[in-house]
């Protein structure tokens, strides 16, 4: 692991002990969601990989809700360890590993989220690369955000040096990764009701 990829674990370990309740899954950002994978999509059940999800609030509101094996992936062991003493769940199971470098076989996945994580990853057409490996045919690619890539981006720049580069790329760019990578461009979106890039894999 890089010397940048140790100190953003530690920054992200470092807030984990408050992460869970200051970050809840809004009314708004669950229709959101709901949008971009409907209750009908969604009961087909199958593995959702959560990427980048912190302490696990997606798993939370879609486990119970939906016929889902949720896996949670993220760099940081804080959060996933916090995670753990708020929520478990028979068919939730937390991983620590880089998005760069998924720990599952090829086709293994049907969804995969990147719920408010998706600026924090490094070479991001290599996360997007190996998304695309392990996704089943017919398999969702998702990230999503509650406002615009401006907002987000002009929050995380007022941060700390962790995290203040990282930002959402343009919607130009999700369209030359997505050609590229041979992904089918379902949905891509930019405004004040929100940031969503939402693949499919032919």
């Amino acid at each position: 692991m890089n010397d940048g990829l140790i100190e953003k674990q530690r920054f992200f370990d470092r807030l984990s002990h408050r992460w869970h309740d200051e970050n809840t899954l809004a009314d708004h950002e669950w229709e959101l969601l709901h949008k971009v994978l409907p209750a009908s999509e969604l009961s087909r059940g199958g593995r959702i990989l959560d990427l980048g999800g912190g302490t696990g609030r997606l798993a939370e509101s879609l486990v119970g809700v939906y016929p889902l094996y949720c896996l949670i992936l993220d760099l940081s062991r804080g959060m996933l360890e916090e995670g753990a003493r708020h929520f478990t769940h028979p068919a939730v199971r937390r991983l620590q590993a880089d998005a760069r470098r998924l720990p599952f076989s090829d086709e293994s996945i049907r969804y995969i989220f990147c719920f408010r994580s998706f600026p924090h990853f490094e070479q991001k057409e290599e996360v997007l690369r190996e998304s695309r490996r392990v996704l089943v045919s017919g398999g969702s690619f998702v990230i999503l955000h509650s406002c615009s890539r401006e907002e987000i981006n002009n929050f995380h720049s007022s941060q700390s040096a962790v995290i203040a580069s990282d930002h959402l790329p343009p919607l130009s760019r999700f369209r030359r990764w997505g050609t590229a990578l041979k992904w089918i461009p379902k949905r891509l979106e930019n405004g004040p009701g929100g940031f969503v890039v939402h693949y499919l894999k032919p």
